[in-house]
């Protein structure tokens, strides 16, 4: 997990390049804290809708999803978004505290103990408070049987980096809007699923 020591903050604006038509858009800072990502993973995805408002509490909602290290882009676009969400943090919810530090919630799998995440970044994300994502398969037709959703299927997800908490205790929160699943795999909630990947992380 990066770790990011802000002392001095920089007004910037950001240029990316539209992936529909190769032109230039200048987003404002809202739209430079949201990320689609590439072909993810999931390994947990927990989609009931929030029982209550208090995600802290909640913990029936949240995905974690590894992202191959391979997709550059992906990993460009979400350290772009924690800057982002550092910046409104310091001017906005810190109190413009002139020297902080703000872990990333993008986790380097290759410094974790089990050999599945190897290779990936590893990000846990929740639904908005009361909120649950938008599902959609690969022609956008909505997902309608819970059955087709689950851990060790792949997809792209829609995301959100926002800065949370105070000054004395600064974080960066990563919320998913929308899932659109992409492919089948093996079904990680199955028991037969769980032995294979006991065994990789074993050997």
């Amino acid at each position: 997990m990066g770790t990011y020591v802000w002392c001095i903050v920089l007004a910037f604006t950001s240029e990316i390049q539209d992936e529909n038509n190769g032109g230039t858009a200048m987003l404002n800072i809202h739209d430079k804290q949201r990320v689609i990502t590439g072909k993810v993973r999931f390994m947990q995805l927990k989609l009931h809708a929030a029982s209550n408002c208090n995600l802290e509490k909640d913990t029936a909602n949240h995905i974690t999803m590894l992202i191959p290290k391979t997709d550059a882009a992906t990993k460009r676009k979400m350290d772009a978004a924690v800057h982002s969400a550092i910046e409104e943090g310091v001017r906005v919810r810190w109190q413009d505290t002139n020297c902080l530090t703000v872990s990333s919630p993008v986790r380097d799998g290759d410094t974790m103990t089990d050999q599945v995440y190897k290779g990936h970044w590893v990000l846990t994300v929740t639904a908005g408070p009361g909120e649950k994502p938008g599902i959609v398969d690969r022609d956008f037709q909505p997902i309608l049987n819970p059955n087709d959703i689950y851990a060790g299927m792949y997809g792209r997800v829609s995301l959100y980096f926002a800065a949370e908490g105070l000054a004395s205790r600064t974080g960066i929160g990563v919320y998913v809007k929308n899932i659109q699943k992409l492919d089948d795999g093996p079904d990680l909630d199955d028991g037969q699923a769980n032995l294979e990947v006991d065994f990789i992380e074993s050997a």
